[in-house]
């Protein structure tokens, strides 16, 4: 983890276009924002599409950084953001979402690794916009207030994407043998 000493330093070296500090900033941040596009894609390489557009944009737009909030808080709403408008532009085209099986446990290790695949491989099988909804508030944090200016949909719209997510889950791993 970085303190705000290492942080500064590569903000300011990415303002000046330096390519030394942009790669330790994707080096530093990558994996968790990875994290991020992969619960909003529907595949692996829509997750790759949306970590390599948001660098685009946050080593564009890094000299908008003010300082104020979290530096991390700011990388991640720009792959949040973008990963939205990826959503968008695949609910237009039509496509399903993809899914697989979850692991078969032996060891509690094993065990608790499964049950997070089960859980990845379950959010798979919940329709698009339903997951979008239930990422933005359950898994990012925001409130049903800010997911619906996000998403630009009523606040009932996204209760009712929260739950049918949640209750597509809840059965999903019923039948995996989770619950």
């Amino acid at each position: 983890m970085l303190n705000n000493v290492d942080t500064n330093r590569i903000i300011e070296g990415c303002r000046k276009g330096e390519t030394y500090w942009q790669k330790q900033l994707y080096d530093c941040f990558a994996p968790r924002l990875y994290a991020i596009c992969k619960r909003y894609a529907v595949s692996t390489s829509m997750a790759d599409d949306i970590l390599m557009d948001s660098f685009v944009q946050i080593f564009q737009s890094i000299g908008q950084y003010t300082g104020k909030g979290a530096f991390e808080g700011w990388l991640r709403s720009i792959v949040v953001h973008k990963a939205l408008l990826y959503l968008k532009r695949y609910n237009r085209q039509g496509a399903t979402s993809l899914s697989e099986e979850p692991a078969d446990p032996t060891t509690p290790l094993e065990q608790q690794l499964a049950l997070k695949e089960a859980l990845e491989a379950g959010l798979a099988k919940v329709p698009i916009n339903n997951r979008t909804a239930f990422n933005l508030v359950e898994v990012e944090g925001y409130t049903i207030k800010e997911a619906s200016r996000l998403l630009d949909i009523p606040e009932s719209t996204v209760k009712t994407r929260l739950y049918r997510a949640k209750e597509k889950l809840q059965q999903f791993l019923q039948t995996a043998g989770y619950l």
